[in-house]
């Protein structure tokens, strides 16, 4: 499902949906001997095939209230053609500021740890 559409530069340099927003700030910088730590989305990953109701991030969104559990948000075009479809977009870009994410909790890290040593042993 498309949250948010808007040009390249508009969708790097100014991304309004929270998910873009998560998805950006976890993007590898190609910055040689630049240090940093890649956040990582809390929350379950929402199932497809039954995705839930509302919007469907809501389960891994930090920003989630009621209305986003409950009902899907509407594509809001914006002047010069920029949409996006968040209940709360206004509101979470009032300062122009990305969301933080919440550093992995330790039953993520251990999960993922053992995700990372079936995945060299198959190697």
């Amino acid at each position: 499902q498309i949250v948010e559409l808007a040009s390249v530069d508009e969708i790097f340099d100014a991304p309004l949906h929270p998910y873009t927003q998560a998805l950006i700030a976890s993007a590898p910088q190609l910055q040689p001997g630049v240090e940093r730590q890649i956040p990582m989305l809390q929350g379950d990953l929402p199932n497809p095939a039954a995705p839930p109701s509302g919007c469907r991030f809501h389960t891994r969104c930090p920003h989630v209230r009621d209305e986003c559990r409950q009902l899907e948000p509407i594509n809001q075009i914006l002047p010069g053609g920029r949409q996006v479809a968040c209940h709360r977009w206004q509101e979470i870009n009032r300062d122009r500021s990305v969301i933080e994410i919440a550093p992995p909790s330790p039953a993520f890290l251990r999960r993922r740890a053992l995700f990372d040593q079936a995945a060299r042993q198959k190697q």
